[in-house]
């Protein structure tokens, strides 16, 4: 029978949309096929997961997957979750890529993010099975790597298991939300300067850590950066909105809009997966200049909009479909 070691360090705090898909997904998938979960270090806040914890030495993060974490003998199978394996690994190996950004546009990626994932990507494409959340990131993919093994499996949505909290002191009694990384991709300069243009419209919180090169500067008065947010403080957030704003200029799928869909709650989103690929009735279509994001906003504030819950996998359903990828190789 395969064992798959999992590389755990996507769950290490603050986690970002990757930690949080792999916490969901592992809650799940550890009951389902035998699994250790692999972590430089000593675990923190780990999820509901059913089989071993490896502590490995606490090195920095790609020389401990490619030099540590590939010569593992728990296991006779890899699962990667930050899109490459370790480098001439002779393991059986599942590799999940979340977007194809790096490759595409990699003015849009820190030098870090190009170091350890560029020169391994022909690597991981030959020699691994791919899982990818969206048709798009796997037309993407096909188009370079003509060979590779890919699947598509969409993330999941649960409901917050605990009530959602916020604690930080009060909020304004309605708002738009952003969330996600503070990164140029994901445009929170063009949202600002959308927002300097209409001081009568109600508040504009940004949630989301920082990520590189973007500054915000003096923000007008009715824009709050929140910095980075938990997931109990994201799921409180998206309740009480008026509407997730999401102008992205590349996802690979895009899961706060899947998330807020989910809910019910209006989504102004971009030429994103998660809104083309995925039946989201409660998502407003932008363009993604300042003139198309004005024109969403407008269309929320005059009260037309639906508040039908998207149908969502369950990470139960979607745990389902990699214990199939994962018993196949």
């Amino acid at each position: 029978m395969t064992s798959w070691t999992v590389d755990g360090r996507a769950l290490k705090p603050p986690r970002t949309g990757i930690g949080h898909f792999l916490a969901s997904l592992l809650t799940q998938l550890s009951g389902k096929i035998p699994m250790a979960l692999a972590l430089p270090g000593r675990p923190h806040d780990l999820p509901a997961f059913r089989g071993e914890v490896v502590c490995g030495p606490d090195l920095p993060g790609s020389i401990w997957f490619h030099r540590w974490f590939g010569r593992l003998e728990n296991g006779n199978a890899l699962f990667c979750p930050l899109g490459v394996r370790p480098f001439g690994s002779a393991k059986k190996s599942v590799v999940v890529v979340h977007d194809f950004s790096v490759f595409l546009y990699p003015g849009w990626q820190s030098l870090k993010n190009r170091v350890t994932i560029l020169p391994f990507l022909n690597d991981t494409a030959r020699g691994s099975h791919l899982i990818v959340p969206s048709q798009h990131v796997k037309r993407e993919l096909l188009h370079y790597f003509r060979t590779a093994r890919v699947t598509v499996i969409p993330h999941g949505w649960d409901p917050s298991p605990a009530a959602p909290a916020w604690e930080r002191g009060p909020l304004p009694d309605e708002f738009f939300l952003f969330l996600g990384t503070l990164e140029p991709r994901k445009n929170p300069l063009l949202l600002i300067n959308v927002w300097k243009r209409h001081p009568e419209w109600p508040p504009l919180l940004l949630a989301g850590g920082a990520g590189w090169h973007v500054r915000l500067g003096p923000l007008p008065a009715h824009v709050r950066a929140l910095g980075y947010v938990s997931e109990s403080e994201k799921q409180f957030l998206l309740r009480h909105t008026r509407a997730l704003i999401y102008p992205s200029s590349y996802e690979g799928f895009g899961l706060p809009v899947l998330e807020a869909a989910a809910l019910g709650v209006p989504v102004i989103a971009t030429h994103v997966p998660a809104a083309m690929e995925y039946e989201l009735p409660s998502c407003i279509p932008a363009a993604l200049n300042e003139a198309g994001l004005a024109d969403a906003v407008q269309v929320v504030l005059s009260g037309h909009v639906s508040r039908e819950r998207a149908l969502v996998p369950s990470w139960k359903t979607v745990a389902a479909r990699y214990a199939e990828v994962l018993d196949s190789v």
